[in-house]
């Protein structure tokens, strides 16, 4: 009964599936719970918006009641990932499959302001998800890139990365397009997924006489460790509003974190420290 004063319920007569089209949600879906969320959140009456729904449905309908910022056409989706001694931003994770060199920049100002603001890392170090850490490796798009993040003096550019070196590398930000951001995310997720289930099965079946209490105890840490459900909640940043990406198939403990993120990023006032920064970039130019 407590927690009851702290509940508002709004009906809603619609509901929106994973397989409806972005068309579809746009022209018939306003009265759906994911739509009157981000209204309520485009009217001020909450501060942020978390959805375990259909991810295009979430972009299009944010763009269409939050709007983007003035300087961007969509958002980018930055999920966090954990590496050996912390984590990283990966951004793009699938807003955006064909991207231009400016966008890329504009992904790495976006995600180093929220690693700064929300995180509190100071000169987030930043990084473009590449075949190869040679210069003359990459697209075109990719390497011109790299030249524009080396030369604005906002960024710490440290290089590129390759996939085999996300988590031991000493980076803050990861910068690719979102076909490649996404691949990598669902590959990530599913290899951390069945090694910990390996795990566990090896702990409770039978290689248990094997395993000593301070083995388990070490076993159980890397099994934290690999859990993508510590970090769920990917943010679509460039909105001008707070809204998260939560996995659709997230549980009690992986909803909180998506919740918690949010919070955080509210608290951080996170849209404006990233309308800040994209203005200034217009000011400067290319």
């Amino acid at each position: 009964p407590h927690l009851l004063s702290r509940y508002r319920i709004l009906h809603c007569s619609r509901v929106i599936s994973q397989e409806e089209s972005v068309a579809s949600v746009l022209r018939d879906r306003n009265d759906s719970t994911m739509s009157l969320a981000l209204a309520l959140l485009a009217e001020g009456r909450v501060d942020g918006v978390v959805s375990a729904g259909n991810t295009g449905a979430l972009m299009a309908l944010g763009v269409k009641h939050i709007k983007c910022q003035p300087q961007l056409k969509r958002p980018a989706i930055c999920a966090q990932l954990p590496r050996q001694d912390g984590c990283f931003f990966l951004a793009d994770c699938g807003a955006n499959i064909s991207v231009t060199s400016k966008q890329l920049r504009d992904f790495a100002l976006m995600a180093s302001a929220l690693a700064t603001h929300v995180e509190g890392v100071q000169r987030p170090r930043v990084a473009l998800l590449n075949v190869g850490t040679e210069e003359l490796k990459g697209t075109s798009v990719v390497k011109k890139a790299a030249a524009l993040i080396e030369a604005d003096a906002r960024l710490n550019f440290v290089g590129f990365v390759e996939g085999d070196h996300l988590f031991d590398s000493n980076v803050d930000v990861v910068v690719c397009d979102g076909f490649v951001g996404n691949v990598a995310l669902k590959t990530t997720e599913g290899l951390a997924l069945h090694v910990r289930d390996r795990i566990l099965q090896s702990v409770s079946r039978g290689w248990r006489r094997l395993f000593t209490p301070l083995t388990k105890a070490l076993l159980y840490r890397v099994v934290n460790w690999l859990n993508p459900r510590r970090y769920n909640g990917a943010m679509l940043l460039g909105l001008e509003q707070v809204v998260v990406k939560s996995h659709g198939s997230a549980n009690t403990e992986a909803f909180l974190a998506a919740i918690d993120c949010a919070r955080r990023a509210v608290e951080a006032q996170l849209p404006a420290s990233i309308r800040s920064v994209l203005e200034e970039t217009s000011d400067i130019g290319e």
